[in-house]
């Protein structure tokens, strides 16, 4: 069973498996480990890269904030290091190109004024394909009359 008291006992441990007193403090009251598991796991140590590679990345404009993010996001670090920043209009036409999961029914919807976040909606929620793109959406004042003549409760009392 773990315990959250550190006793001098525990710290001497700790510093025998070369963690400082500050880290099992840390690591019992900051982060809830077990007193056990903090004074017995060792600390993980980050990989140095090479300057060289660092500064390649710094000389083609990429910050060593987006190069670390690169790793960390499993690029290699040749395409971390060289690869160069998109501008904002890049990303979002990129974004724009992954989001567009039926390209070839975009334009079709467009064409019979049905917006393409409309197609998806209806596609997602079970409307055959040919329908969703085809049937253009009501205007709220033809959604009001057919739900107005679908429930008669609603408006009884409106006179």
């Amino acid at each position: 069973m773990d315990y959250y008291f550190i006793s001098e006992e525990d710290y001497k441990i700790a510093e025998s498996n070369g963690i400082s007193r500050n880290v099992v403090y840390q690591r019992v009251n900051s982060y809830c480990w077990g007193v056990k598991r903090a004074i017995t796991e060792p600390i993980r140590k980050l990989k140095k890269h090479d300057e060289k590679i660092i500064n390649k990345a710094l000389e083609n404009g990429i910050s060593r904030r987006a190069y670390y993010n690169r790793l960390k996001n499993g690029w290699s670090v040749e395409k971390a290091s060289s690869t160069p920043i998109m501008s904002k209009e890049e990303i979002y036409k990129n974004n724009a190109k992954k989001s567009t999961k039926y390209p070839e029914y975009k334009s079709l919807a467009e064409e019979n004024g049905v917006p393409y976040s409309t197609f998806i909606r209806r596609v997602r929620t079970g409307w055959d394909i040919k329908d969703a793109y085809t049937i253009k959406p009501m205007s709220k004042s033809e959604a009001g009359k057919i739900n107005k003549s679908n429930n008669k409760y609603l408006f009884l009392n409106m006179n």
